[in-house]
C-alpha cells in the first residue's frame, strides 16, 4: 500500500481493534501474548482460548480474514472479494 487510508486498510484496522477489544490487550502494553514478531502472526485465538473465552467460529474465521496480511492476499481484486466478503458476512454473526 502507498501510504494513503484505503479501504483494506480501513478493514485490517478494524479486525484489529475487534481482537484488542476481544482480548483486552492494548498497545502500548508490552504484552506480546496476542501476537508474535518473530513469525509475524495473531495469536489471539490461542490466547483467548488460554483465558477460557470463546468466540464463535464464523466470527473467529471472519477475524482472521480481516487480519491477515495483504501480501497473503492475490492483487486488488482479491482485497476487494474479501473485503466484501467480511463486511456481508458481519451482518449474521452472533458472538
Amino acid at each position: 500500500m502507498n501510504s494513503k487510508p484505503t479501504k483494506a486498510s480501513d478493514i485490517y484496522s478494524l479486525g484489529v481493534t475487534y481482537v484488542r477489544l476481544l482480548t483486552g490487550i492494548f498497545p502500548p502494553s508490552s504484552d506480546s501474548s496476542i501476537y508474535d514478531d518473530y513469525n509475524d502472526r495473531w495469536l489471539w485465538r490461542e490466547y483467548l482460548q488460554q483465558q477460557g473465552i470463546k468466540v464463535s467460529s464464523p466470527l473467529a474465521a471472519i477475524l482472521d480474514k480481516m487480519i491477515a496480511k495483504w501480501r497473503q492476499k492475490i492483487g486488488t481484486f482479491g482485497i476487494w472479494v474479501e473485503n466484501v466478503f467480511v463486511l456481508y458476512n458481519l451482518r449474521f454473526i452472533r458472538v
